[in-house]
């Protein structure tokens, strides 16, 4: 379960860093229905919000 997590996450590091989809598009994307639980899941991983790690690292 932690792996398909990570991998999802990953999906959606690259994404908020090049892309120009919405958030919750992304989240969609990445196989999650409920926002706030791909949120989580996000943080814990990153230590950030899906919003954060846009504006920390998107080129």
């Amino acid at each position: 379960m932690e792996y398909i997590q990570r991998v999802k996450v990953e999906f959606a590091k690259k994404h908020l860093e090049t892309g120009r989809k919405t958030v919750n598009e992304i989240i969609y994307e990445a196989g999650y229905n409920d926002i706030d639980a791909f949120r989580k899941v996000f943080k814990k991983f990153t230590d950030l919000s899906p919003i954060d790690y846009r504006k920390k690292y998107a080129v």
